[in-house]
């Protein structure tokens, strides 16, 4: 079962937005806008090397991997117990969705 999935179509990608507060990805080639309820599941899930940014630009976090890289102490304590149990095995990642941050500019 695929735990990462992209919204493409242009309303689906509005109402999933409107629908929750949201975080920004950026990968280094692309930018993506998840819900901040995900956080943890798109860390683990993505497995990649990703920067987040709160809605207004502030920088939240970055990774190596799923391992954390750069975050605030407050933050970290928000999402590390749980980030560690996906990590050992000890819980089962939600699937993700995610969608191309090109929908802000539409909104």
């Amino acid at each position: 079962m695929e735990k990462l999935i992209e919204i493409t179509d242009p309303k689906e990608m509005e109402k999933f937005v409107k629908s929750s507060n949201y975080l920004l990805v950026d990968d280094g080639l692309d930018e993506y806008v998840i819900h901040e309820s995900d956080l943890v599941n798109y860390i683990y899930n993505r497995n990649e090397e990703v920067t987040i940014y709160k809605p207004d630009g502030e920088f939240l976090l970055s990774t190596i991997g799923f391992f954390l890289n750069k975050i605030s102490y407050n933050e970290r304590q928000k999402i590390i117990e749980r980030l560690i149990r996906l990590q050992l095995g000890e819980e089962e990642s939600r699937v993700t969705y995610y969608c191309e941050s090109t929908i802000l500019d539409y909104m």
